[in-house]
């Protein structure tokens, strides 16, 4: 009895220990390679990191009415820990250092993913500092919030309607 109880044990907590154990590792040079995106707090910046295996790899951000590119320099990765040092490619004297922890993996159908919690400083010999904290998703992000939106405010155009208003009438 006492063999059967192991045993029911062991096929019950190990697969769950397994699976609350799966950890994505920890980014590196090779899995920093992709598309990021992160959306500020605070404000209204979408920010877009393209880091390349060959050629040059690029940081931009976009503001109402406006749009900036810079270029990157300097990268560090080691263990868990970027560093990322972007110059604007109109002005070279404008810097932008991107620093922080991440991992990367695979979701299981093949997909790249991996999340960098960074803080980015705009123009780090000025001072006060101008910091954003942003976490940036190695996903096409930006574009899977837009649709999600979308989703959202058609699922509400249909409640309005007169058809998804299922019989009940609209007060005025």
């Amino acid at each position: 009895m006492r063999y059967v109880i192991f045993a029911l044990t062991v096929a019950l907590v190990v697969p769950a220990l397994v699976f609350a154990e799966r950890r994505h590792p920890p980014i590196n040079k090779k899995t920093l390679v992709g598309t990021w995106e992160a959306i500020s707090e605070g404000d209204t910046r979408v920010w877009r990191m393209e880091i390349r295996e060959k050629g040059d790899s690029y940081l931009s951000f976009a503001s109402t009415g406006l749009r900036w590119v810079y270029r990157l320099e300097k990268m560090e990765v080691k263990n868990d820990e970027v560093f990322l040092s972007f110059v604007d490619t109109k002005d070279s004297t404008e810097k932008i250092y991107v620093q922080g922890k991440g991992v990367a993996g695979r979701d299981g159908i093949g997909k790249d993913e991996g999340v960098i919690d960074t803080e980015l400083i705009m123009n780090p010999d000025e001072k006060p500092l101008s910091k954003w904290k942003l976490i940036f998703v190695k996903t096409p992000y930006v574009e899977e919030l837009y649709k999600l939106s979308k989703s959202a405010e058609k699922a509400i155009r249909e409640i309005e309607s007169p058809r998804g208003m299922r019989g009940s009438r609209r007060k005025h």
